[in-house]
């Protein structure tokens, strides 16, 4: 695929460093949004390379990078993603297969910790760990949570206001909220059922570590 998505990324970030401070912010918020749409990361990648070039010739004749591009970033981006070709169904398998196996990656030693704790004071169990229906519950709703956040985050890159107007309390009720209705099920519902050996789970931990390396590599 032309140039390897890692090597260009690295060329990038070498790139953006010529920029101004304020100009990094900009082209960060840029990349953050485009992330958003349903094209690939090497195209993002690509545009991210067009665009930073674009802004330090700005630079080099002392325009700001609304002279550049526009005064509107969002309705910029919009346009150049209007002409790039969508992601294939294959490409979307590949990144579904991708985001799933990485969350699991970081969600299942957490599982793990907090089944060992349950094991060695409350079960006796060791060297085997109880699964929870609550446990199973609560992983389903973090990992949903991580997926909205992501995408929040991509989608509202340019809106500089902050949420709620400015009342904090407001954004933190949410997020307690949000983080109750994660983390209750794990407290409400204990019924276990079933064990699984601690060496099943540095085997299964091994293999979605394998899983994920060669899904990457499949997807270059």
């Amino acid at each position: 695929m032309k140039r390897n998505e890692k090597e260009l990324r690295r060329e990038n970030n070498l790139l953006e460093k010529q920029l101004s401070k304020e100009n990094q912010a900009i082209l960060t918020d840029i990349v953050v949004y485009l992330k958003s749409f349903d094209i690939s990361e090497y195209r993002v990648e690509i545009v991210r390379q067009d665009i930073t070039n674009m802004i330090l010739e700005g630079e080099r004749r002392n325009l700001r990078t609304e002279d550049v591009i526009g005064p509107d970033y969002k309705a910029f981006c919009d346009s150049i993603v209007s002409e790039l070709p969508p992601l294939t169904r294959k490409e979307k398998v590949w990144n579904m297969v991708n985001s799933v196996l990485l969350e699991f990656l970081v969600l299942l030693p957490i599982w793990a910790l907090t089944s060992f704790s349950s094991a060695w004071k409350v079960e006796h169990s060791l060297p085997e760990f109880p699964v929870y229906a609550g446990s199973l519950l609560s992983l389903f709703f973090i990992a949903a949570l991580a997926q909205g956040i992501v995408w929040y985050i991509t989608k509202t890159s340019f809106e500089k206001e902050e949420p709620f107007h400015g009342n904090w309390w407001k954004q933190w009720l949410s997020l307690t909220a949000i983080l109750l209705i994660c983390f209750l099920p794990s407290f409400v519902f204990r019924q276990v059922l079933f064990y699984v050996h601690f060496g099943y789970v540095i085997l299964l931990l091994l293999l979605l570590f394998a899983a994920y390396r060669l899904s990457e590599l499949l997807h270059k």
